[in-house]
């Protein structure tokens, strides 16, 4: 399984990812929240794909990781807080990813 989708199951429910995609897919803003790891590596890779992804270290008034946003069209989801397996190089394989990310988001 790729790198990419691995990460994407480890944070995100089965009901999530859909969603997700859909957001994605519809250039909706999304918002990841939560006391979960990898809220900024994805909302980066997001952005590095051409999404607007953002999390609470993207704002200098966050009140912490599990700050939810109110905002009218932004979609925000809360990132699971499961344990990540460590892997090598991980931000810059998901950096590197940006065509498989398109992929995955309109299929």
């Amino acid at each position: 399984m790729p790198v990419f989708l691995k990460v994407i199951e480890s944070c995100f429910t089965e009901k999530q990812i859909p969603i997700l995609k859909q957001a994605l897919r519809t250039g909706t803003k999304v918002y990841l929240y939560g006391s979960g790891l990898g809220k900024s590596l994805l909302a980066e890779t997001f952005q590095n794909a051409g999404y607007a992804v953002s999390e609470p270290g993207d704002r200098m008034d966050s009140l912490g990781a599990t700050e939810l946003r109110d905002e009218e069209g932004l979609v925000a989801i809360c990132v699971r807080n499961t344990p990540k397996e460590r892997i090598p190089d991980i931000f810059d394989i998901l950096l590197g990813c940006r065509d498989e990310i398109l992929e995955w988001v309109n299929q």
